[in-house]
């Protein structure tokens, strides 16, 4: 028990190095490998929170987005390419900047272990559709170690209740065909699907 607390508090020293640090990929995973090892014998005590993410998050979304797009790189090389953290950090920053843009971020005991993006979109009247408003969750990422804990959809609900509050209804989400696993996390979320796209690799 003495151990644990003795890891708890060494996590939260971690993370505020984590937040501080410049890139160094290498570093950065290292550092959140050991933050997210649950604690043997109190993961009953751990607690999930949802907060908002705020500039200075970056570092930590360059790592959980890890998660999910090197799944989209193995699966999909032809269309994903590997990142880099600069560019990535950046890309974050811009998200933040504007308003338009919702990220949260899920701790465990003050740990980041995974977060949710949203994309408000605004759609004036044409000769073919009405206007719209409407939510595109564009990303959503669990570390490997917190999956099957309910957090992807606490994250979700999070993100659902302050949509509301912008005053959007219509909320979209997107996955590609290997996905299956995403798509059944989405229908367990209320989600159903509306378009189906086909695609076509022409021989050279």
């Amino acid at each position: 028990m003495l151990h644990c607390e003795r890891l708890q508090r060494s996590k939260i020293r971690q993370l505020s190095m984590l937040r501080a640090n410049s890139f160094n990929v290498s570093g950065k995973v290292s550092i959140l490998g050991r933050l997210r090892r649950p604690c043997h014998g109190r993961e009953s005590s751990m607690s999930t929170t949802i907060r908002a993410a705020v500039l200075g998050d970056e570092a930590l979304l360059v790592v959980l987005n890890g998660f999910v797009h090197e799944l989209h790189v193995a699966n999909r090389p032809e269309y994903f390419k590997p990142t880099r953290a600069e560019h990535v950090s950046a890309w974050f920053r811009s998200i933040l900047q504007k308003s338009a843009g919702l990220i949260w971020i899920a701790e465990e005991d003050g740990v980041p272990v995974g977060y949710v993006l949203a994309l408000l979109h605004e759609r004036e009247e044409n000769p073919f559709r009405s206007a719209r408003r409407w939510c595109e969750i564009d990303q959503i990422a669990v570390d490997d170690k917190w999956r099957r804990r309910g957090i992807a959809r606490m994250l979700v609900q999070r993100a659902l209740t302050e949509i509301r509050r912008h005053g959007i209804r219509e909320v979209e989400m997107s996955s590609w065909s290997f996905n299956e696993a995403a798509h059944h996390a989405f229908r367990r979320l209320g989600f159903a699907p509306q378009i189906i796209r086909f695609g076509l690799t022409l021989p050279e």
